[in-house]
This record gives structure tokens, C-alpha cells and sequence, in this order.
């Protein structure tokens, strides 16, 4: 359903550099389909990560727009406009370390 997505570069949300591998971060990366009005957000919480909660700015939106993202690990849905999403950002959550979030994001 979403492989179209993968069509496009990856962009770090993270800040941690190809030699830089800490355990104790999360590490996310966005793959962003502007043409399409859709993308995806996958976080990681690595291993000796203590964050149960992390916030990630996203990034190439439609300011003005309105998304609706869906958790695919919980199927939480909400809404937000693209403004919010790159200056507030895309909550990440986990239960535990070693768990990863996928958000899907889309145009309303």
C-alpha cells in the first residue's frame, strides 16, 4: 500500500552522523513524497535509550495544509497542520527500548 513512498531520499531527523551510532539516542529518518502529499516518520529507540517519548520536526511540508497521521503500531489517528508538524513535530513513543514507530502521514 505505501511502497510508492520509498521512492524518494531519506532524511535524517536525528542529527547522528554515518560514524555515530549511540546506543542511549533515538534515531529517526523521514521519507518525505511531496508530489504525492505523503510520507512516513520511522523512529528507532536503540538499546540503553532511557526516552520513552521523543519529538521529531519534520521537514518539506505544505505549511498551511492539514496532515492526518496514522500510528501504525497503534492506529492512533490525529491531525495537524504542516506548520506544526516541522515546528512543534511528530510525537514518537515507546514502551520500551528496542521498539520502533512508524507514523504515515498524508494531505486532508
Amino acid at each position: 500500500r505505501n511502497g510508492k513512498i520509498f521512492y524518494t531520499s531519506i532524511t535524517s531527523l536525528s542529527h547522528i552522523s554515518k560514524c555515530e551510532w549511540d546506543e542511549t539516542k533515538w534515531y529517526a529518518y523521514q521519507l518525505n513524497r511531496a508530489d504525492l502529499g505523503e510520507g512516513m516518520l520511522l523512529a528507532f529507540r536503540r538499546e540503553q535509550c532511557a526516552e520513552d517519548v521523543r519529538t521529531f520536526r519534520l521537514r518539506g511540508l505544505e505549511p498551511e495544509r492539514r496532515y492526518r497521521i496514522t500510528n501504525m503500531d497503534t492506529e492512533a489517528v490525529y491531525e495537524a497542520s504542516g506548520r506544526e508538524l516541522m515546528e512543534q513535530g511528530a510525537r514518537a513513543v515507546t514502551t520500551k527500548p528496542r521498539e520502533s514507530v512508524l507514523l504515515l502521514y498524508r494531505l486532508i
